[in-house]
């Protein structure tokens, strides 16, 4: 946190490093689930193993929830005074 940065700018910066996590954790996910499809067939019904509904829908669902849960940190860091925190360190 810089000497002088607005709050709407911690705030932004707090929440895109939390989506950017999210969003490889996606990546790596769908990966890792496309990778598995032929073996996870036989335990999924009515479902197809690469359903683009499933692929797609799901990451940014719990990319949704990384953000919620991102939030209240990101509020209390955009409150915290830069001077105050320096001087505790």
């Amino acid at each position: 946190m810089a000497l002088g940065e607005s709050r709407a700018s911690v705030l932004r910066r707090v929440l895109i490093g939390a989506g950017r996590l999210a969003a490889a954790g996606g990546v790596v996910g769908a990966g890792v689930v496309l990778t598995a499809a032929p073996s996870l067939s036989p335990f999924l019904y009515q479902v197809d193993s690469r359903d683009p509904v499933i692929l797609v829908g799901i990451p940014l669902l719990l990319i949704g929830f990384a953000l919620a849960s991102a939030l209240p940190a990101a509020i209390r860091a955009s409150r915290t005074d830069p001077s105050d925190a320096m001087r505790s360190e």
